[in-house]
């Protein structure tokens, strides 16, 4: 079973059927004001087959523990942490990184 494309927002890639990984990028901005809890962005994988997927942070693609998956409405979305918040003058860009498995 394989990821044939990967959805992050507004970015779609195509990958070739039967490629094992699938890299994809997003922007996303958002006030340092929010609230924990509040959506950062959501992520969809599209399988070539049936099987569910499920998303985790790489031990290190989570800085200062900020984010938090979870499923809302089917849907998988990351979150800002209960008790974080962001700062732009310590921490203007934050980049997570997020593999996905099938089962």
């Amino acid at each position: 079973m394989a990821v044939s494309g990967f959805n992050e927002t507004d970015i779609y890639i195509t990958v070739n059927i039967g490629t094992p990984d699938v890299t994809g990028g997003v922007a996303a901005r958002q006030p340092e004001n929010i609230a924990a809890a509040t959506t950062l962005f959501t992520l969809t994988a599209i399988k070539d087959s049936a099987g569910a997927v499920s998303y985790a942070f790489t031990a290190a693609g989570n800085p200062g523990n900020v984010a938090e998956i979870t499923t809302v409405s089917d849907v998988p979305t990351v979150k800002l942490a209960a008790g974080k918040s962001l700062d732009f003058e310590t921490s203007p860009a934050i980049t997570f990184v997020i593999t996905y498995a099938i089962f």
